[in-house]
Order: C-alpha cells, then sequence, then structure tokens
C-alpha cells in the first residue's frame, strides 16, 4: 500500500517538473554521488510560483561507469535505490521517486525526452564530434599528466588509448539507455487529461547547444498564448515572441553570435520555465 503524499500534495511545495528532469537525468549519470553529494535545489521567489526547484547538475566525474565502489558501476540498475541506504542519503528521495503518479509523469516524460535530448543516436554523435574536438588537446593533456593505461581512483575502467576512454563512454551509455527504456517505472497511458492539466507544465528544449533554429515545447499549460523572451548574459532583451501553449514553436537564432543566452517562459505575467541556450 502506498502512504506517500499525492502528486497534489507535493506540487504545494515542489516544482515536480524539475524534479522528474533532475531525477532521470540524475539515473542517466548514475553517478556516486548522486542526491547527497552535489546535490542541488533552491526556492523560487514567492513572485515565481515560491517552490523547491531541482538543480543545477554538478559534479559528475564519478558518472557513467567512472567509479568502482558503492554501488555497481554497471549500466544496470536504478540508483536511487542504492542512495537510499547509507550515509547522508535523504529519505524523501524514495518518497518522491515511488509514488506511482510521479512515476507516470516521469514514463511519460522519458518517452519525450527519448524522442528529443535524449535520443542515442544524437547523444552519441555529441560524444564523438566533442572527442573529435578534443582530439589535439587530449595529446598535450595526456603528455603533460601520463595517466593512460593508469588507474586513477576510483576508476573501473582503465582504457589504454584516448579511443579506448570514448568507446567504454559510448558503450556504457547506450546499454544505459537501453536499460532504462525496458525498465522505466510508471506507465504513461495511466495520465489522465485531468492529471495532465493540473500537473506542472513540462518544458522541451531542442535542439540545446543550438546551431540555427531551436524549439521550444511548452506542455501542461492552459491554452492560449505566452511569452517567450531571450536575453543576453548581460540582461538585455534580445528577442521577445508569443508563442502558443501545448505546440511546438520554432525560432532562428541565426543573428546571433556564439555563446550563452538566457529564455523565459512567460504566461499571464508568471514565469512558468527559464533556463540556458548555447549557440555554437
Amino acid at each position: 500500500m502506498n502512504n506517500s503524499p499525492s502528486p497534489e500534495i507535493y506540487n504545494e511545495y515542489v516544482d515536480v517538473s524539475s524534479w522528474i528532469d533532475y531525477w532521470i537525468a540524475t539515473e542517466v549519470f548514475k553517478h556516486i554521488d548522486n542526491y547527497r553529494l552535489s546535490f542541488f535545489m533552491y526556492k523560487k521567489k514567492d513572485s515565481n510560483g515560491g517552490k523547491i526547484h531541482f538543480g543545477p547538475l554538478w559534479d559528475l566525474n564519478l558518472g557513467y561507469g567512472n567509479f568502482d565502489y558503492g554501488q555497481d558501476p554497471g549500466p544496470d540498475e536504478w540508483s536511487y535505490v542504492w542512495t537510499n541506504s547509507g550515509f547522508m542519503r535523504p529519505f524523501w528521495i524514495l518518497d518522491l521517486s515511488n509514488d506511482p503518479d510521479i512515476q507516470n509523469l516521469t514514463n511519460c516524460r522519458w518517452q519525450e525526452l527519448r524522442q528529443t535530448t535524449l535520443n542515442t543516436d544524437r547523444l552519441l554523435e555529441f560524444i564523438d564530434s566533442t572527442a573529435l574536438h578534443l582530439e589535439e588537446a587530449q595529446i598535450r593533456n595526456f603528455e603533460r599528466w601520463p595517466v593512460l593505461g593508469t588507474y586513477v581512483w576510483p576508476n573501473s575502467f582503465v582504457g589504454e588509448t584516448y579511443p579506448e576512454e570514448v568507446s567504454f563512454l559510448k558503450n556504457w551509455l547506450r546499454d544505459r539507455l537501453d536499460w532504462m527504456d525496458d525498465n522505466m517505472q510508471g506507465d504513461c497511458s495511466l495520465v489522465s487529461a485531468e492529471t495532465t492539466a493540473s500537473s506542472p507544465t513540462a518544458l522541451s528544449v531542442f535542439p540545446n547547444p543550438v546551431r540555427d533554429g531551436v524549439t521550444f515545447y511548452l506542455k501542461g499549460a492552459p491554452s492560449g498564448a505566452g511569452q517567450l523572451v531571450l536575453f543576453d548574459a548581460l540582461g538585455s532583451t534580445l528577442l521577445e515572441t508569443v508563442f502558443a501553449s501545448n505546440s511546438p514553436e520554432t525560432i532562428s537564432l541565426s543573428q546571433l553570435p556564439s555563446g550563452m543566452y538566457f529564455y523565459q517562459m512567460r504566461m499571464e505575467g508568471v514565469v512558468l520555465h527559464s533556463g540556458k541556450l548555447v549557440k555554437e
């Protein structure tokens, strides 16, 4: 029998959509410090909802199978279950993770992300492009710190070459995503229209980093028009446009130079989502 509070009660205090995104990302990484060390959250201003928002993600060096203690470094098993047993692990992680209604919402979000941001081919292409970008730098790095083929705590895998290390990361991530596909908790079909309407809004922004066009897709908000505002690093407004909730909206950033930008999604003067974009 489940005695955990309902999502409606959580929603009084917690930005549930931010929890779901944080949970999914943390489970993909499966890093050893999850939910206890380098675990960040903050309370938004009352004028911006006043709820607890999870993030930013941080300190992921001991993830992706790069550890040899505590939980199994392999790509199987839920990380949050291990997290709840032992030192400095908050009990309420299990409450949120095991709530059936939140699991159903998480299942829906997982399916959405697997078609966009967390698509396997897209992630592996990103790793390949990043590895290629670092090709010259990695040579200098390992000349300065000759650790290839050498155990450095807490490595679970020790590659003899840079390509071997990249291959390990890609294979581990592919297997992790496959395992999560096969074992994702909840049932998206059980999320009723009424539940979806009363649930926190979910925002997809893809691709990010972006070269030209970027798509914003706000789901779960009341039907109607909202406002998308884009800022530069100094807070100056660069773009304001109207968007329709529950419908993808694509804008071009080709006119902007490379760098970091920030956005807000507003409806009726309330900021529903905010975040950053990286323009390549």
